[in-house]
């Protein structure tokens, strides 16, 4: 029996899609990251007015109370929204570059006269010989296919 080996990290973090894709995640990060910045600003700037004005009349005190108390909500709620966004694209794009994986593992198997190919890292996977695994193909493969579609 032939097998061979792919290691799934490698193809995520090394193919030319994969490093598009990290890109873009890294471009949402930032753009997140700057809407929480502004929000903790704003935040800052109300948490300093109250301790400032913490001889002003009860209702401005409850006033400030309030606006801090609404601006903590909003940046929690800011902070959920963006761990959910970055969640739900990484897989969106893992799931994306794993579907045309899956197509031209299958054809480098058959290449390959391959009876099985196995994806690592795995719970069960305590050792992988060099010449089993066949993941620079894959990425080649998939490397190849993203030249051809960028000309397109």
């Amino acid at each position: 029996m032939k097998f061979g080996i792919i290691n799934v990290l490698s193809v995520l973090d090394q193919s030319k899609r994969g490093k598009v894709y990290a890109q873009r995640l890294r471009k949402k990060a930032e753009q997140w990251q700057a809407q929480t910045r502004a929000v903790e600003s704003k935040l800052q700037q109300v948490r300093q007015m109250a301790e400032k004005e913490e001889n002003a009349a009860p209702d401005r005190k409850m006033k400030l109370q309030r606006e801090t108390t609404l601006l903590e909500t909003e940046m929690r709620q800011l902070e959920e929204r963006m761990r959910q966004d970055l969640e739900s694209s990484q897989e969106h794009y893992r799931t994306l570059l794993l579907t045309d994986a899956q197509a031209l593992i299958t054809e480098l198997a058959k290449e390959l006269d391959l009876d099985a190919v196995f994806s690592v890292p795995s719970q069960d996977t305590a050792y992988v010989a060099e010449r089993v695994d066949i993941t620079s193909k894959l990425l080649a493969k998939l490397d190849a296919k993203a030249d051809l579609s960028a000309k397109e």
